[in-house]
C-alpha cells in the first residue's frame, strides 16, 4: 500500500539493553526497520521493550498501529494531591497504561478554553473515511492470515458499515494507489516496492493485487449505483516482457543468416512479419486496431486481423529475404506466385520474427 511519510526518521543503536527514543505522534502508524539485528519493540510514554514485546526480524520492515487520535468526553475529575481524570466506560480512547499527558505552551491565560469546536461536514466525512479504510485494512490482514484463501465482499461489507458514494470517492484514490503499487511489484517496475514486498512469494503478489483490484471495483460500483456516473479505474498494463515471457520462437536461422527481433517489440505494433523456417513460409500479421496494436498470450498473437493476416510459401527464400524492410518485404510478398493462406496467430520454435512496423 502507499505511504505518506510525516516527521523526520530517527535512528537507534540497539544492543543487549533497551534503547528508547522520544517522538511526536503525527500519524496513526509507525514504521520500524531493523537493519543489523532482530529487535523487540514497545510503544508508550514510559515503555521499555522486553523479549515478550513485539518481535521484528532484522531487515524486515514492520508497520505498527499507534491508534487514531480522538476526542472523548470526560466522565469525572477528582482533585486532591493528584488530579484523577475518569474516562467513560465502553468508549475508545487514545491512551495506554502508564501514558503521561503534558500540557505546555499556555501563557497569559487563567484557564483553558472549553468551548466546543464545531466539526465541519468535510471533517466528519474524512473521519468516516478513515474508519472505513481501517475496517477494510483489517480484512486485508485477515486475508493474509488465512493464507490468501479468505473470500471477501468489499461491496456488502462497506454498505453494512454505512458507506455512501461520497465516502467511496474519497477512499478510491487510496486503493487505486494500493492496486497500482502491487502492479509495479508484479511487473518488477519499482525496486523500492519490490524490496518492500520481498517477504512474500511472487504468487502472493498477484493475489494481493487482485484483492485490491476487487476493492477498487466495488468502490466504483458503490459510486455508480448511487450516482450513475462511474469513472473507470486507470489500471496499469502488464509489462511487455511479462506478456511475451512464454512465447516460443526461433532465435536464429544460420542458413539464411536470419535473427529474430526482441519479441517485446510485438506489443503495441500494428504489423509483424514472420518466417517459418520449416516450410519456408513468409507471413505478415496486421493488427485489427491501429491504436491498440498486438498483444501476446502464451504462444499466440492477439488482436490481429484474421482476414488480412496471410502467408505464402517462398520458393527462393534467400532472394525474398535479402533485404528486411517494410517496403521490400511487401514488394517481394506481392510478387510471390504461391497461394495465400490465412495465419492462425500461433508462433512456434520454427518461426523467425523478422520485424515489426
Amino acid at each position: 500500500m502507499a505511504h505518506q511519510p510525516v516527521g523526520d526518521s530517527q535512528t537507534l543503536t540497539t544492543g543487549t539493553s533497551s534503547t528508547r527514543v522520544q517522538f511526536t505522534v503525527q500519524s496513526d502508524t509507525l514504521r520500524v526497520v531493523p537493519t543489523s539485528q532482530n529487535v523487540h519493540v514497545a510503544i508508550g510514554t514510559t515503555a521499555t521493550a522486553t523479549t515478550s514485546d513485539y518481535f521484528v526480524p532484522s531487515g524486515t520492515p514492520a508497520t505498527l498501529n499507534l491508534g487514531r487520535a480522538s476526542c472523548i468526553g470526560i466522565g469525572a475529575i477528582s482533585k486532591g494531591a493528584a488530579t484523577v481524570i475518569t474516562l467513560p466506560e465502553g468508549m475508545g480512547n487514545p491512551f495506554r497504561v502508564d501514558d503521561v499527558v503534558t500540557v505546555s505552551g499556555i501563557t497569559g491565560v487563567t484557564g483553558f478554553n472549553t468551548t466546543g469546536k464545531v466539526v465541519s461536514i468535510q471533517d466528519r466525512l474524512q473521519n468516516k473515511v478513515e474508519d472505513y479504510i481501517s475496517a477494510v485494512e483489517g480484512q486485508a490482514d485477515d486475508f493474509v492470515d488465512s493464507g490468501y484463501k479468505m473470500k471477501y465482499d468489499p461491496y456488502n461489507h462497506l454498505l453494512e458499515l454505512g458507506a455512501k458514494a461520497a465516502h467511496a470517492r474519497k477512499m478510491r484514490p487510496f486503493y487505486v494507489d494500493c492496486y497500482n503499487e502491487l502492479v509495479d511489484v508484479y511487473n518488477k517496475d519499482d525496486e523500492y516496492y519490490v524490496e518492500a514486498w520481498s517477504h512474500l512469494k511472487p504468487k502472493y503478489h498477484k493475489k494481493m493485487m487482485d484483492f485490491y483490484g476487487i476493492i477498487v471495483d466495488d468502490l466504483d460500483r458503490i459510486i455508480k449505483n448511487s450516482t450513475a456516473q462511474r469513472k473507470p479505474r486507470k489500471k496499469k498494463t502488464l509489462s511487455a516482457a511479462r506478456l511475451v515471457k512464454k512465447l516460443k520462437y526461433q532465435d536464429e536461422f544460420k542458413k539464411l543468416k536470419l535473427v529474430s527481433i526482441n519479441p517485446e517489440k510485438i506489443i503495441g505494433a500494428v504489423e509483424l512479419w514472420v518466417f517459418n523456417t520449416r516450410y519456408n513460409r513468409l507471413g505478415v500479421y496486421r493488427a485489427v486496431n491501429s491504436v491498440r496494436g498486438f498483444s501476446v498470450k502464451g504462444c499466440t498473437i492477439q488482436h490481429f486481423d484474421e482476414n488480412e493476416s496471410v502467408q505464402k510459401t517462398a520458393r527462393k527464400p534467400k532472394e525474398v529475404l535479402n533485404v528486411l524492410n517494410k517496403r521490400t518485404l511487401k514488394s517481394m510478398f506481392k510478387n510471390m506466385k504461391t497461394k495465400e493462406q490465412l495465419l492462425t496467430g500461433r508462433i512456434n520454435a520454427q518461426t523467425i520474427l523478422l520485424g515489426v512496423f
